[in-house]
């Protein structure tokens, strides 16, 4: 099966393909949430309000984009990088 690599913010995720579409339809139709700051010594308000035909969801960047077999093969071998 065809593999996907969905990115959420700063993380990036690989499902299958039919997965991925499925993830992003459902951020879709999520609302959105935001709690904002209000400063010093004020307690933070929170909102929740419909998704406007934002490109984002969550206030963070959605993008997918499909990954060939071999190259998923390939990363998969090279496993989890170590820190230098």
């Amino acid at each position: 099966m065809s593999k996907v690599i969905v990115a959420v913010g700063y993380k990036q995720f690989v499902v299958d393909a039919e997965i991925g579409v499925k993830l992003l339809d459902l951020l879709c139709d999520a609302e959105i949430y935001e709690d904002k700051y209000q400063g010093s010594g004020k307690e933070n308000t929170h909102h929740i309000y419909a998704n406007e035909g934002h490109s984002s969801a969550f206030g963070v960047s959605v993008d997918m984009k499909l990954i060939p077999n071999k190259f998923y093969q390939m990363a998969k071998l090279a496993g989890k990088p170590t820190r230098d």
